[in-house]
């Protein structure tokens, strides 16, 4: 009996559609690239229910025929490639033929367009890929996409789709990235008729840049600059004394379309050198043009990631132009900026506070109950303890964490104690990225629980305090990281505060931020505190985000491994 069939065509296309237009921001994406090849230079978006319900782009580009009209939106059709030698020379951001392929085929789609040699626009109104009406239509030139329904053919789509909000935070990163790609392009976002973002044509980048970075961090950013016969590379890289936890603010451009390659970032990390701590990542935005027989935008289907040809010279090149501006930049700047010791949590404010305030145990605080025996640090990372018929391996970092995660969710929510703060002086005014200042402001009354108070005069929001044990920190930098750390589980849901997620990642975030680092150096004393500590805390076996806090090996470990037995 024959098994294997071909699929029908409605089947396949709706494959397809899954694997191009997985979210409603992928959708915005294929219509935004598909209005700047059209030679737009205005583009409006209108969204109703984070996308699901409704996606409309608007553009003043060059529009399209009648004819052209009802071609594009078959599958594979396409007016950016004519024959097999178009594919080594792309110089659009849109061409495999699928994106209104894909939208017709799961949702009500409608496509509207004109182009100067027509009197009249045509208007086309699909279902579920099939044609229910065509009539022509009073525009001006260009084209209008309206998506009704989006998943409508494919509801199971609907449950790999995240949070309403974060939903939308893709869809404005979306955009955002194509806004700071094309600043002369003009752009405006609306969501549930209400403004989101507007952003008018201009010359420079920055202003569009200042979407991503905050203006006080743009300002203490280094320029690269170099230009070739083939290779043009500028962009703003961070100075060595500054750094963050994450990668997620490594953003590269190629042609004017942002993409994804660890390789490249990490390119740019390897040539800080020592000037950066292993595991902090510097933050940068490059933007890098090569020809466009170079640059191969078909390995990936929403064209995330690119191939390179010759890709070795682009990282021999790319490497040289950082170190070159961090060498201008060290022999301009104060030797000892550039490399002070880093931050130690033991001897902060904390260290001092928490035991009355939370009640929390440091390494040095006072030696009681001191283990028998001499554990040994280990590059100033792990603690060997040798034991009965073996030895533990303590990861130093991950044991501590552990010891205070613990000690705050007692606090912080078993007991619901009151927290401390710290009242600034001063109001401090936080000048972050749209993005985060978009989560900010959905997460003030769940940060607020945990001692972060604000206040709003206009459009300018401030801290006005902190928690009593973080007072010494850099409180901007602090409540960056903790929304880029947390993401947008961070914005509070209708759940119990003891045991919901994003309450369990803000306190494994803060525990991480006071907890003694991989690279302190610990006293014999100190180790043993640490290890007695851990063994009186309970899910002691990893630390909050999962990781093994020690490892066993036992005396029979040791004869199998030198082969005795």
């Amino acid at each position: 009996m024959k098994t294997i069939k071909l699929l029908p065509p409605e089947v396949i296309s709706r494959i397809a559609a899954g694997e191009v237009i997985e979210r409603p921001a992928y959708a915005v994406k294929e219509l935004i690239d598909n209005s700047l090849d059209a030679g737009a230079d205005n583009l409006t978006i209108y969204l109703e229910n984070n996308g699901l319900k409704k996606i409309i782009v608007h553009d003043n580009g060059h529009g399209m025929s009648k004819d052209d009209l009802l071609e594009s939106f078959k599958i594979h059709t396409t007016s950016k490639v004519h024959e097999v030698d178009d594919l080594s020379n792309i110089n659009s951001l849109g061409f495999r033929g699928e994106a209104l392929a894909s939208m017709a085929a799961m949702s009500e789609l409608v496509i509207q367009s004109r182009d100067e040699s027509s009197l009249v626009g045509t208007e086309v109104k699909l279902k579920n890929g099939v044609v229910n009406s065509i009539n022509p239509l009073g525009m001006p030139v260009g084209t209008t996409v309206i998506i009704n329904n989006l998943f409508q053919t494919i509801p199971a789509r609907k449950k790999f789709l995240k949070s309403a909000r974060t939903e939308l935070g893709h869809i404005i990163d979306i955009v955002i990235s194509a806004a700071v790609g094309n600043p002369k392009i003009g752009f405006s976002l609306y969501h549930n008729q209400r403004k989101i973002l507007i952003l008018n044509k201009s010359k420079e980048r920055l202003e569009r840049i200042s979407l991503l970075f905050p203006v006080s961090k743009m300002s203490n950013m280094i320029q690269v600059s170099h230009k070739d016969q083939f290779i043009e590379i500028r962009g703003l890289i961070s100075p060595p004394t500054e750094s963050l936890s994450t990668s997620n603010k490594e953003i590269i451009y190629i042609n004017e379309r942002q993409i994804t390659d660890t390789q490249l970032q990490k390119t740019i990390k390897l040539a800080y050198g020592s000037l950066l701590p292993f595991h902090r990542y510097p933050y940068f935005i490059i933007f890098i043009k090569l020809p466009f027989e170079f640059v191969d935008v078909n390995i990936h289907p929403r064209k995330e990631q690119v191939g390179i040809a010759n890709k070795e010279n682009l990282i021999e090149e790319l490497t040289q132009v950082v170190q070159q501006a961090l060498q201008k930049y060290t022999i301009t700047s104060d030797v000892h900026l550039l490399f002070s010791p880093k931050d130690k949590t033991t001897n902060s404010v904390m260290g001092l506070l928490l035991q009355e305030n939370v009640d929390t145990w440091m390494v040095r605080d006072s030696e009681q109950n001191a283990l028998k025996g001499d554990p040994l640090q280990i590059d100033k990372t792990f603690i060997l303890l040798p034991v009965k018929k073996g030895f533990y391996l303590v990861d130093q970092h991950a044991a501590h964490e552990r010891i205070l995660y613990e000690q705050f969710s007692k606090a912080f929510l078993l007991e619901q104690s009151k927290v401390e703060q710290f009242i600034l002086s001063a109001p401090v005014e936080l000048d972050l990225p749209f993005v985060e200042m978009q989560k900010l402001t959905d997460s003030r009354d769940f940060l607020k629980r945990f001692g972060f108070t604000f206040s709003t005069n206009k459009t300018r929001l401030f801290l006005t305090a902190v928690p009593l044990i973080f007072r010494d920190r850099n409180y901007v930098d602090l409540i960056l990281e903790l929304l880029t750390r947390t993401d947008d589980v961070l914005v509070a849901k209708e759940k119990s505060f003891r045991t919901d997620i994003q309450t369990h990642k803000t306190l494994a975030y803060l525990s991480c931020r006071q907890a003694i680092m991989a690279g302190d150096m610990l006293s014999n004393s100190e180790m043993k505190r640490l290890l007695e500590q851990l063994n009186k805390t309970s899910n002691n076996t990893t630390c909050p985000h999962g990781r093994p806090t020690r490892v066993y090996v036992s005396q029979m470990d040791l004869y199998r491994v030198f082969k005795r037995k």
